[in-house]
């Protein structure tokens, strides 16, 4: 069997034509220069806002049944296949085990237990996760995340924020942290005695809506200790917002200056005919 595998990864390695398939539908989920990618963007946000609007009238049960079919089947259809081809273009395996087979005393694990887990981590990632449920029918509403594939500007808003996960972690366990120190104190104070906290769930709720500054108005404190636990709760919720949109305007101002930079450099190297001047010293 393994020597199978390494005559087939052999085989795939030197097929031109499965190089240029592979190559092309590659391109086409992810090459954002490529010259079809903006047909087959555009192909997809339409899908995605026709299984949207379909959804809606849906529940007005006034459309054509014809209608519901083609979103049923064939958009489904299509995203089904657009989310093997993902998979497929994310990793080339048969590589792995090609250079697995040039190492000496190569196991199981660097033949195919590495390959394997890159695949996992692909298929275990937030976008492959997205694309995966949002192939079925009963869950089309999460198709509209779908467009982070395909509006580029998005995409690269969201890989900015990427790059401040540690603060956006260390926001997370801080606001857990509050909402149910919060929201455990408030429970202690007035369970039995406010009429509207009927379980520990209720207490946080109000917890987190007035960590976030929303304030509903639906569950309020009572008592005096209460209130002041209520006070602390929005000051803190207004420093953690505060750090919140930090982090964001920092995110964000960063990613928009290297496409400033990039697209200034896209716009140099489309001159044809240029002089430059240079001159003496440290600048020149």
């Amino acid at each position: 069997m393994h020597d199978l595998i390494l005559k087939l990864s052999r085989m795939i390695d030197s097929s031109v034509r499965y190089q240029r398939t592979k190559f092309f539908f590659r391109s086409l989920l992810n090459d954002i220069n490529y010259p079809y990618k903006k047909y087959f963007d555009w192909f997809m946000i339409v899908l995605i806002l026709i299984s949207i609007t379909i959804l809606i009238l849906s529940k007005s049960g006034r459309l054509p049944e014809w209608l519901v079919n083609v979103d049923f089947y064939f958009i489904t259809a299509v995203f089904a296949l657009e989310y093997l081809l993902r998979v497929w273009v994310s990793q080339d395996t048969h590589k792995h085990i090609l250079a697995a087979g040039k190492m000496e005393n190569a196991g199981i694990r660097e033949y195919y237990l590495v390959p394997l887990k890159k695949r996992l981590e692909y298929l275990v990632s937030l976008p492959a996760l997205i694309d995966l449920i949002a192939i079925f029918p009963k869950f089309r509403i999460i198709r509209l995340l779908k467009l982070y594939h395909y509006l580029h500007g998005t995409s690269s808003l969201l890989n900015a924020l990427t790059r401040k996960r540690f603060e956006f972690i260390f926001l997370g366990y801080m606001l857990l942290g509050v909402t149910f120190s919060f929201g455990t104190v408030f429970y202690i104070l007035e369970y039995g005695i406010n009429e509207k906290l009927g379980s520990y769930l209720d207490a946080i709720y109000w917890a987190l809506v007035t960590v976030s500054t929303v304030g509903y108005g639906d569950i309020s404190p009572v008592t005096d200790t209460g209130k002041i636990i209520l006070m602390f709760g929005i000051i803190l919720g207004i420093a953690m917002i505060s750090f919140v949109t930090s982090v964001m305007v920092s995110a964000f101002s960063e990613r928009f200056d290297e496409l400033r930079n990039a697209d200034n450099i896209n716009l140099v190297s489309k001159i044809e005919r240029a002089v430059v001047i240079n001159g003496y010293g440290h600048l020149g």
